[in-house]
This record gives structure tokens, C-alpha cells and sequence, in this order.
């Protein structure tokens, strides 16, 4: 699309200029939408390279056809930015899944991120905003999953949760991967977007050993152990079929299984470390 940039724009963006004989090229931030398209000045004439509403490209110093095709050449170089695979970790309550998925943070700091959750149940004393949860009211979080903002939301006694795709989005846009800590409903909503994430199970021994860890605790009546136990053997059939999940990680030793999951998270770091590096050159 032939378009004009304003010289507001031009003047308040931090423009990268790229050379390519014996062509300009100006690359420069989003136009605002309140910023209405004109002429630089009365003189010259400019060829920006438009996608949605952003104007992600501007050319100047030489014919438009020549410029069009060069534009063209540049941003097709530049769109496929290659970025990790979200995470999808999920396994019964007693799993060891939060004590293997807190070793990798530990490890990876610079590497791997969680994606923060909203929810629309009061904070507690000592969770803040942005942070353990995104703290939102029911009307908010109800008029987000209605414009599709919510990847996949779930409810639990009387308050909603929900992964965002904005939260995805900023942790995939720091070139990490984003850990998604979600239970079976959430695993199969998103099983219907185009996340395309990598799906880890991590499953306990036997239900027997589960049964064990869960008393251990000694937080749960026999009612709720009751409940977690039946919905953990539902969780254990659903991972048994056929492309429910890319990898199943028993956790009968901790050590082994943290060593299956790094695995799995190293592979696709070094995979986009190497698509990078061959789309540079």
C-alpha cells in the first residue's frame, strides 16, 4: 500500500536507517492512530510499507518501484523472527509439578518465564498486583474472555482464572520460554487456539504413590483427598492418549525427572538460538 508518513511521526521515533545501495531504508516506530497520514513536507514524497493499522516501514530517496521492491526484500528478511514455543506443564496436585517447574526458573532465570494469571478473586495480604496475579474484577475478566482476550480461563469456588494473550505475548517477546502452570481444562482449551505450544505431563509413579504424597501433607480430609485422587486418575487417562501430550514425565525421582524436563526445554531454546543465528546470516 502507497501511503504518506507524518513528519511528527518521523521526527518522534527512534528510526533505525539501513543502507542498501543505492537505496535508503528508514524503519520506524507504529504510526499513531490519531495521526493523520500527510506528505513529510511539500517536497517529498515518502513509500511506507503498512501492516493492520501500523505503518511498519518508511522509504525515501528514490523512485517508489524501486523502493517498493526494496521494502519488500528488507521486511520479508525481518518478519519471521523466530521465538520460543510457550510450555505447557501440567500434572495431578502431588505430581512434584511446582517443585520441577521452580527448579528450572532457578536454573534458567534469563531463559524461561512465567506467564502471570488473572483472576478475579481478592488479592491476599502478601500477593501483589502483577505479580503472583493480575488482579481483576468479574466484569472485567467476563469482558475479556467475550473479545477473546483469555487463551484459556477456568472456575474455581465462585472466582474466575484465565491465561491472557497479552501475558503470553510479553514473555514470548523477551525471548524466553513462557511456562503456562495449567490443569486438564486449561490444557484442552488451548488444545483449540493456535498457541502451538509444547505439552509436558508429569506424572506420578501410581496412584498409590500419589495417595502417599498427598497424606503426607496432611492438609486434606478424607473428602478432598477423595476428590484429587479421582480427578488425578482422569488427568493420568486423558495424558495415555494419542497426541494429548508431547512428552510424559514420570516423576518416581526427582532428579531424573527435572533432568527430562530440562532436556525438553533445552532443546527448543538451542533450536531458536540456532534459527536466529542462520536468519542472520
Amino acid at each position: 500500500m502507497y501511503l504518506c508518513c507524518s513528519g511528527r511521526c518521523l521526527r518522534n521515533s527512534s528510526a533505525l536507517v539501513v543502507r542498501l545501495r543505492p537505496t535508503t531504508l528508514l524503519l520506524a516506530r507504529p504510526l499513531a492512530k490519531d495521526s493523520a497520514p500527510r506528505f513529510l513536507n511539500e517536497h517529498e514524497r515518502l513509500l511506507a510499507l503498512r501492516r493492520g493499522e501500523k505503518i511498519v516501514a518508511v522509504f525515501a530517496g528514490v523512485s517508489l518501484l524501486v523502493g517498493y521492491f526494496a521494502l519488500k526484500k528488507a521486511f520479508s528478511n525481518m518478519a519471521a523472527k523466530p521465538m520460543c514455543r510457550p510450555l505447557v506443564v501440567a500434572g495431578p496436585s502431588g505430581s512434584g509439578k511446582s517443585t520441577l517447574i521452580k527448579r528450572l526458573f532457578q536454573e534458567f532465570p534469563n531463559e524461561v518465564d512465567f506467564s502471570v494469571s488473572h483472576t478475579s478473586r481478592k488479592p491476599r495480604s502478601n500477593e501483589v498486583h502483577g505479580r503472583e496475579y493480575y488482579f481483576s474484577t468479574r466484569e472485567e475478566m467476563e469482558l475479556g474472555i467475550k473479545k477473546g482476550e483469555f487463551i484459556e480461563t477456568a472456575e474455581y469456588s465462585g472466582n474466575l482464572y484465565g491465561t491472557s494473550k497479552k501475558a503470553v505475548a510479553k514473555v514470548k517477546s523477551l525471548g524466553k520460554v513462557c511456562v503456562l502452570d495449567i490443569d486438564m481444562q486449561g490444557v484442552r482449551s488451548i488444545k483449540e487456539t493456535k498457541l502451538n505450544p509444547i505439552y509436558v505431563f508429569i506424572q506420578p509413579p501410581s496412584i498409590e504413590e500419589l495417595e502417599k504424597r498427598l497424606r503426607s501433607r496432611q492438609t486434606e480430609t478424607e473428602e478432598s483427598l477423595r476428590k484429587r485422587l479421582d480427578v488425578a486418575h482422569e488427568e493420568m487417562e486423558y495424558a495415555k492418549k494419542e497426541g494429548s501430550f508431547d512428552h510424559v514425565v514420570v516423576n518416581d525421582e526427582l532428579e531424573k525427572a527435572y533432568g527430562e524436563l530440562k532436556s525438553i526445554v533445552m532443546k527448543e531454546i538451542d533450536a531458536v538460538k540456532k534459527s536466529k543465528t542462520q536468519s542472520e546470516n
